[in-house]
């Protein structure tokens, strides 16, 4: 043990500054309000497609997913909506030519 102490130098005994320095490590300032952590593996490719367009936009890469997420719930609306107006317009044809009756040819005989 003795050849240790001799590497290392002496114990101190006194508190080192840097213990009693504030944190003075880079931090985001930003308070996002999200609370839940979420954890999930993404292809290398994905992630730094992702991290690049968070720096261009100066913003969190969650705050990329979270707008991506609207974008799709919004696009998923708009093609339930085109779905829902197609299947009434086309079951509306359908309806309209099932209730119109057979049109019957007038007979020569028939008019006099």
């Amino acid at each position: 043990m003795s050849k240790k102490r001799k590497i290392f130098g002496e114990i101190p005994q006194e508190i080192s500054e840097n213990i009693k320095a504030p944190e003075t490590a880079p931090s985001d300032k930003r308070v996002s309000g999200r609370t839940k952590q979420l954890n999930f593996k993404v292809r290398e490719e994905f992630y730094w497609q992702l991290k690049d367009l968070a720096v261009k936009k100066k913003c969190l890469m969650v705050e990329i997913i979270e707008k991506s997420l609207e974008c799709y719930e919004k696009e998923q609306k708009t093609s339930n909506f085109k779905e829902m107006i197609k299947e009434k317009f086309t079951d509306g044809l359908a309806d309209s030519k099932k209730e119109k009756p057979p049109v019957q040819p007038l007979s020569k005989n028939s008019s006099k």
